[in-house]
């Protein structure tokens, strides 16, 4: 008789994607400001948010590290750069 799958198990596997994607919404917010005060907290915001999706690699799956890191890397350079060219805007 085949396994029923529960809600349970359904919703940890959405969960688990919604969270892996929650960092790729606040980095899409700051690159698209163009208000300089909102966007310095928006690049604040999806600072943070990379840095708990890597935390969240590195405890449930740190084989998907070098999978996902370069992105992770990628889009904190980024803000970085454009942090730089706010404050000498």
């Amino acid at each position: 008789m085949p396994k029923l799958r529960t809600i349970a198990d359904s919703t940890s596997k959405v969960k688990g994607k919604l969270d892996s994607e929650k960092w790729h919404w606040h980095y899409a917010e700051a690159l698209m400001e163009t208000e300089p005060s909102k966007q310095a907290r928006l690049i604040a915001e999806a600072e943070r948010a990379i840095l708990e999706r890597y935390f969240e690699l590195l405890c449930i799956a740190p084989a998907e590290i070098e999978q996902h890191g370069i992105d992770l890397e990628n889009a904190v350079c980024y803000l970085s750069q454009l942090r730089k060219t706010d404050r000498n805007a």
